[in-house]
């Protein structure tokens, strides 16, 4: 869930709504269980909203998770980011990479080289 629990936009359709809102558990809720759940240098990889990322970081640090390296994704250059990427280590050092920003879209409005080969990473290291 992206969104507090009685802030933005209220879907009425319930799945949306619990799925975009903190409703039936919260970025807390999220960070507990993940610390609960990962060995020592153990990491965690969330997509999630920038306007957040005061409560990404500092939330997972009260739980043992370090931020390690961040990335924001725009939809092209002229707009602000939409999406941050951040990658945390279970008792991590407190040294984070700020990688460069991911472009979605060209001038022209087709999808980026870079964009193209971030949307493969996922399906080249399946097994």
């Amino acid at each position: 869930p992206y969104k507090e629990k009685g802030t933005g936009y209220t879907n009425e359709d319930r799945v949306k709504y619990i799925a975009r809102h903190e409703v039936m558990c919260n970025l807390e809720d999220i960070f507990v269980s993940s610390s609960n759940l990962l060995n020592t240098k153990g990491r965690l990889y969330l997509v999630h909203k920038p306007e957040r990322l005061t409560d990404l970081i500092s939330l997972a640090r009260k739980y043992r998770l370090e931020a390690k390296r961040v990335q924001f994704m725009q939809p092209n250059l002229t707009k602000k980011p939409s999406i941050v990427l951040i990658e945390y280590v279970k008792d991590g050092k407190n040294e984070i990479i700020i990688e460069k920003p991911l472009i979605e879209y060209d001038e022209n409005g087709n999808y980026t080289k870079e964009f193209l080969n971030w949307q493969k990473w996922g399906k080249n290291n399946e097994k």
